[in-house]
């Protein structure tokens, strides 16, 4: 309950604004209201969400779903509500943050309402970030890894081969970033998750068996190397940052011939990519081919009021009709296995993404993986900004997680 205590100051101030709400409740003419809370990265997410709970609710006529888009301090205001006895019946949860959820009680298990069958129609590794030893709290909506993107356009005018080596996605970056054409070879973010795939694909960990930092293990310091100096340093890649925050749009509009990012930004290039003609292919490879796997799940509040409707709730928004929404929009992988088959039949050309789950590791690093991926984004920060050795920044990391944990 550690992480509960520091929000006990901040809960009494929001009691008193009247930020906290009560999980379901009912009305006066007897109809039940349940209140989700959730996000959204696209206009195209909010309604293809909207479009199952209208049918959740068609299905349900007693029933009335609020859902409160949360922008702001997400998993902190969701604590803080927890914490005094409210909160919403159903969130979603990143699974980066599910082991704290989870070990401060936040959650009530739904083992007891979906069915067993239910549970094993779906990727077992999508599920694993939501258990502990022996209960399971959520079912995740969908899933993304990350994968690599490209202007095929570019590539055919220069007769450029796409990458598929760390060699080769550093060589093919530093030939487009010579030309007066691109700004750079590729775009990254310098966000931990984002270049954490390099690190399992150099055959690091970060975390040892005990669940010790690894971090200046030569693997890990190597993978940074390349990351943050070779590819970043050189002026072969540039950051989002370098483009005023932009991704996806430094690819549409012609800055880089290339970019990594989830299979979400397939909405985004839909729209926006026009005046190129995109592709998607796997991350070039290391010594492995590894990657990370990115899940939300919805999840039951410990304090839902009906916790059968609130499970129920999760089950149809999980169902493998609501599945099939999902790959209707565009925007992410299926979590159960029977829709795998109809998302590469919608989508045959985003077949990297799935593909890529069978060597992915779901980015969940225990109950301090946002602590960790703080820590591991400043280091990163520090080789970029301050000309830091990744020796260095990793080491100074480490002493600060270890003090950190000193601290518990």
């Amino acid at each position: 309950m550690k992480s509960f205590k520091i929000y006990f100051v901040m809960v009494l101030v929001l009691l008193s604004s009247g930020i906290l709400f009560a999980s379901g409740q009912k009305e006066e003419s007897g109809e039940k209201v349940l209140k989700l809370v959730g996000w959204s990265t696209t206009p195209q997410e909010k309604e293809y969400v909207q479009s199952r709970i209208d049918l959740f609710e068609a299905e349900n006529p007693n029933v009335k779903v609020e859902w409160e888009i949360l922008a702001n301090e997400y998993n902190e205001t969701l604590q803080i509500q927890i914490a005094s006895g409210k909160g919403p019946d159903v969130f979603y949860l990143d699974a980066s943050w599910a082991s704290m959820f989870i070990e401060n009680y936040a959650l009530s298990p739904i083992d007891d309402y979906i069915s067993q069958s239910t549970i094993d129609g779906f990727y077992p590794s999508t599920l694993d970030a939501f258990r502990d030893d022996s209960n399971l709290y959520g079912l995740a909506k969908d899933m993304n890894t990350l994968v690599l993107y490209y202007d095929e356009l570019a590539f055919e005018k220069y007769g450029m081969s796409v990458p598929t080596t760390w060699d080769e996605l550093l060589e093919t970056s530093k030939t487009f970033a010579a030309m007066d054409e691109y700004e750079a070879g590729i775009v990254l973010r310098t966000d931990f998750a984002r270049f954490y795939p390099f690190i399992l694909q150099n055959g690091g960990s970060i975390l040892d068996e005990d669940g010790n930092p690894n971090w200046t293990d030569k693997a890990v310091v190597d993978a940074f190397d390349y990351y943050f100096n070779d590819l970043i340093g050189s002026g072969a890649a540039k950051t989002n940052k370098d483009f005023n925050g932009e991704n996806e749009g430094a690819l549409t509009t012609k800055k880089v011939p290339m970019m990594i990012s989830g299979g979400w930004a397939t909405a985004y290039l839909n729209e926006n990519g026009k005046d190129i003609e995109w592709k998607m292919t796997k991350l070039p490879k290391g010594k492995s081919e590894k990657t990370v796997l990115f899940t939300v799940a919805y999840v039951m509040n410990k304090n839902a009021n009906d916790q059968e409707l609130a499970a129920s709730f999760i089950d149809f928004m999980t169902s493998e009709k609501s599945q099939r929404m999902v790959v209707d929009s565009g925007l992410a992988v299926p979590t159960r296995q029977a829709v795998a088959d109809y998302y590469i039949e919608k989508n045959p050309t985003l077949g990297a993404n799935p593909e890529q789950a069978k060597n992915a590791k779901v980015y969940n690093l225990g109950v301090h993986t946002p602590k960790i991926a703080d820590l591991m984004s400043a280091a990163g920060d520090k080789i970029r900004l301050q000309g830091m050795s990744a020796q260095q920044a990793l080491e100074e990391a480490e002493l600060e997680f270890n003090e950190y944990l000193d601290t518990l």
